[in-house]
């Protein structure tokens, strides 16, 4: 019995001495995930049978992630993997906004 409790003490010792106080996980971001299939998506876009420089895009993808709301990024996020014809359809239409495109034209005409 007296061992017992001996080991049932140093057991509970030991736990107590290697708990650390809880660490709050800081809340998932999706942007990093949406802006890997914003850009994925507007790198294999076409105009007028050509795909964008670099450049280009890059400005492009920002401005669309940007100006994406929290919902929106969280579908984009989602399909980082798995990008369908409606993640396609969204980003379409994130980048009609007037807010998006003026942003992407004051960004490339900029100095």
């Amino acid at each position: 019995m007296i061992r017992f409790t001996v080991s049932a003490f140093a057991f509970a010792t030991l736990v107590a001495c290697t708990q650390t106080a809880a660490v709050d996980a800081p809340a998932y971001d999706p942007t990093f995930d949406a802006t890997s299939t914003v850009t994925a998506i507007v790198a294999s876009t076409e105009v007028q049978g050509a795909l964008m420089p670099a450049a280009i895009q890059s400005v492009m993808a920002d401005c669309i992630i940007t100006h994406a709301t929290a919902d929106e990024l969280s579908t984009l996020a989602a399909a980082r993997l798995n990008p369908t014809a409606d993640t396609n359809a969204l980003v379409s239409r994130i980048l009609a906004r007037d807010s998006t495109t003026a942003c992407a034209a004051s960004k490339l005409t900029q100095s």
